[in-house]
């Protein structure tokens, strides 16, 4: 069985070629913007995973579930190879999310159509409402 040790929301998810290390940038806890709805430029994610050692399975199939109360699911397959090994990253990235409105958005790694783990962050409009400015009155009005 493939389980999920640790998830991440960040920024940014780097993982330096020369150690090997992975940094999350910027973790997100929440997502805040001044209005809703809105548009979130980018979102990375980081699971960790460990499998069984009667797991022979290098390379299942996987998918990253996006979900936000409000919305249809977004699934955006993913590669997750063990290359062998007992434990493995896998690293997203997405863009252009739409925020339509507050709740929580869950991002979600799947494997074999089972959740091993996800990250939520409560979406919150920080700051006043802006309305729409009153149409002006012209010359002739």
């Amino acid at each position: 069985m493939i389980r999920c040790t640790a998830a991440l929301c960040g920024q940014a998810v780097i993982r330096d070629s020369i150690t090997n290390f992975v940094s999350v940038i910027n973790i997100f806890e929440s997502i805040e913007v001044p209005q809703l709805p809105s548009m979130m430029a980018a979102i990375s994610a980081l699971f960790t995973l460990q499998r069984d050692h009667e797991d022979n399975q290098d390379r299942p199939a996987a998918f990253v579930r996006l979900t936000l109360i409000g919305q249809p699911p977004q699934n955006l397959p993913v590669n997750v190879d063990f290359q062998g090994h007992p434990g493995s990253r896998c690293i997203v990235q997405m863009a252009g999310i739409p925020l339509g409105g507050p709740g929580v958005m869950r991002v979600a790694l799947f494997i074999e159509d089972r959740e091993v783990g996800g990250w939520n962050m409560p979406v919150l409009q920080v700051g006043p409402v802006i309305q729409p400015a009153p149409a002006l009155a012209g010359p002739n009005a």
